[in-house]
């Protein structure tokens, strides 16, 4: 659908979360499914961390989810775009279930 993504970036609340969203933020309830963290080694240049989420992406498009009993889920769920800090490296979650 045009001005939709597969990939997502928020933060997780609980189911019963009743504070108000920062402004832009939507509440999204997802099916239950299996999340695969991937996540890079730390880096130095904070500069870096489009570079170092494109190579978690990379890692991510070469993994063999099948040969480990999962097939990706992306009807269930998003792919989660949840950050990159020099300190802990870029992190991306994948919707999964197992075959």
């Amino acid at each position: 659908m045009e001005g939709e993504s597969k990939i997502a970036s928020g933060v997780e609340v609980p189911p019963d979360y009743e504070k108000p969203l920062p402004d832009g933020y939507k509440v999204a309830k997802l099916q239950e499914c299996i999340m695969l963290y991937f996540q890079s080694e730390p880096y130095e240049n904070p500069d870096d961390f489009g570079k170092v989420i494109g190579q978690v992406l990379k890692a991510v498009e070469n993994y063999n989810f099948e040969r480990y009993g999962y097939r990706l889920a992306n009807q269930l769920a998003p792919t989660l775009n949840l950050g990159a800090d020099p300190k802990i490296g870029a992190r991306i979650a994948i919707p999964a279930i197992r075959k």
